[in-house]
């Protein structure tokens, strides 16, 4: 039988979702079927050109049908994956009626849309304006993927994604006018689940272009290279003499070495260029994760105990770096297209944040040993050192400490925005940048902290101290002290007065003794049952308490009286008088006159 040609139609589809299933077949459903999904007599057929089609019979000059891929679940959608109107055929006069046809998305695959409201300045008018992502194989430069320009000045397209969540670019056209931040800083992709918005459109500002960003050294960048340049010139300091024999610097400088090769690391990669020829730059700098804090804790513990010797264990603080380097094997040797590759598409996103994770946990162990050593073992200073030295120790140890502190707690609540950004439709990656952002510039005020202690306070940095330690080895045994020894510490005490210079060492005293420092220590110790400064501070305190009856000194301030009495500030008078006598100056001078 010959079916007339005024009763056959053509449908031919041109285009078809990029998620479309490859082994799925597409089939027509409509009224003159009876809307029947199970009849699969209409189905599409591929053609030369490339497209589909199907040329059929029927009756009515009018009727509505869908496409789907077998089932009513898989029936075509609307642009952003929404059920949609049924399509309308009108067939006009005789013959064969054609129509072109586009299918936006499938009710089963989600379709997106992405929004840029803004672009910057330097923009080109006439610019053709891309987004590459994990959708399209990461192409900066696909045609189907470039974004459509509106009325009220946005960009905007809609894109069949393969996965709930998307990772993704804006370009120009090529890798070299990709997105950059307003410095011109290098952006990680974005990453979100637009299903989990309200229209399932994601609406961006892009801040820069790298071909196009001019901008001068921003702040950040430049307080980068200042502390980089200063780790340098305390490398070179330190190594020279005297500094160079105070034991303590023997993991000083490890530790200033790891501090400035990881500034350099971070500044040279917010240069592009830079980037793009040795990305491996970024696989050098996590090795300092796991570097920085048992260096530390070594060094710590060197500048309180100069004696300590740290033996084969040591090597145990370096395993997590050491596996951390084999792990990292496979990706150093990628080429740096390949690396590249890994870094911008998302690929690497899971193992960062384990390793991220993996180290809160790891610096927070150290944090804990770090503070516990601080706070245990800071006391036993005080022998070996004038008590200047002493608060300058304190400081710059609780100072360091802070600093490491510091940069746990923002990696952790930087850590725990990440994730949130994980599990809900929210994007953190800005949050999370600023983070980063703020633990790089604590992290940079290492080298501008250890400066101010070497121009304020270089008695850290000398061998002031380091012969008088006294190890367990040179301790004396216990044993009476001496009556002749202590009678002359006695004596000199009340006689040169060697407590009125507020820089008074242990190993000054001995020497006005003619004896040894550690023989001192121990008729100190086991003489009076206090240590050196408690000493000292003893005759400092009956000096000022003398000076507060003395009419001659009815004018003098409370903190003159005592910087004469050979304290050497208020704070470490305040301190030691409140120690040895349980009430403060003013109040002791208050009872005194009332």
């Amino acid at each position: 039988m010959v079916i007339p040609a005024q009763a056959q139609v053509e449908l031919i589809v041109n285009q078809i979702p990029e998620n479309t299933p490859a082994a799925d077949t597409i089939f027509i459903v409509g009224s003159f079927n009876q809307w029947n999904p199970s009849d699969h007599r209409h189905y599409l057929s591929p053609r030369k050109d490339g497209t589909l089609g199907l040329v059929f019979e029927v009756e009515e000059n009018y009727f509505e049908f869908k496409f789907h891929r077998g089932d009513w679940n898989s029936v075509e959608g609307s642009e952003l994956g929404e059920p949609m109107a049924n399509r309308p055929f009108i067939r006009e006069g005789a013959g064969l009626t054609s129509q072109t046809l586009q299918i936006k998305s499938w009710e089963d695959q989600e379709r997106y849309k992405i929004t840029v409201q803004a672009l910057p300045g330097p923009t080109p008018h006439d610019a053709a304006i891309y987004v590459t992502g994990d959708f399209n194989n990461w192409n900066p430069a696909a045609p189907n993927y470039q974004l459509t320009p509106n009325p009220d000045g946005t960009y905007s397209i809609t894109i069949n994604p393969t996965s709930d969540t998307i990772r993704y670019l804006f370009t120009r056209g090529n890798w070299e006018s990709v997105e950059t931040s307003a410095s011109g800083r290098t952006l990680p992709h974005h990453m979100a689940n637009p299903g989990l918005f309200p229209d399932r459109t994601v609406y961006h500002t892009v801040e820069g272009w790298k071909d196009l960003n001019h901008t001068p050294v921003d702040p950040f960048t430049l307080l980068l290279a200042v502390a980089a340049a200063l780790g340098v010139l305390l490398l070179l300091l330190i190594n020279t003499e005297p500094t160079g024999r105070f034991k303590a610097n023997t993991f000083f400088a490890p530790l200033l070495i790891v501090f400035t090769l990881c500034l350099f690391s971070k500044l040279f990669l917010r240069i592009w260029d830079l980037f793009d020829v040795f990305p491996n730059l970024t696989l050098i700098q996590d090795f300092f994760v796991f570097l920085i804090a048992p260096i530390l804790l070594i060094y710590l513990r060197k500048l309180i105990s100069p004696a300590y010797r740290i033996g084969l264990r040591g090597v145990l603080f370096f395993g997590p770096v050491i596996l951390q380097f084999i792990f990292y094997i496979p990706f150093l040797a990628l080429t740096p297209d390949e690396l590249t590759s890994r870094l911008v598409n998302g690929s690497m996103d899971t193992f960062y944040m384990g390793l991220a994770i993996i180290a809160l946990v790891h610096n927070g162990i150290y944090a804990y040993h770090i503070i516990r050593l601080v706070s245990r073992d800071a006391p036993k200073l005080n022998d070996t050192q004038s008590e200047d030295d002493y608060l300058s120790v304190v400081s710059y140890t609780n100072a360091l400490v802070f600093l490491f502190v510091t940069i746990q707690l923002i990696g952790f609540a930087t850590v725990m925005v990440e994730l949130f950004g994980v599990f809900t439709p929210q994007d953190t990656r800005g949050i999370t940048r600023i983070g980063v952002d703020m633990i790089w510039v604590v992290f940079a005020g290492y080298p501008f902290l250890i400066s101010y202690f070497v121009v304020g306070h270089p008695q850290l940095f000398r061998p002031v101290w380091s012969g008088d330690v006294i190890t367990p080895e040179q301790e004396p045994a216990s044993k009476p002290v001496p009556p002749a020894l202590k009678q002359s510490l006695i004596d000199l005490m009340r006689t040169n007065k060697p407590y009125l210079n507020p820089k008074l060492t242990l190993s000054e005293l001995a020497q006005l003794l003619h004896t040894n420092s550690h023989e001192l220590s121990h008729a100190i110790n086991e003489g009076f049952q206090v240590n050196f400064f408690d000493f000292v501070n003893s005759y400092r305190i009956e000096a000022f308490k003398a000076k507060l009856k003395d009419p001659t000194f009815k004018n003098h301030t409370v903190l003159a009286m005592a910087l004469e009495s050979g304290f050497s500030s208020k704070t470490t008078f305040n301190r030691a008088f409140k120690k040895a006598t349980g009430t403060t100056p003013r109040d002791y001078q208050a009872e005194l006159e009332g």
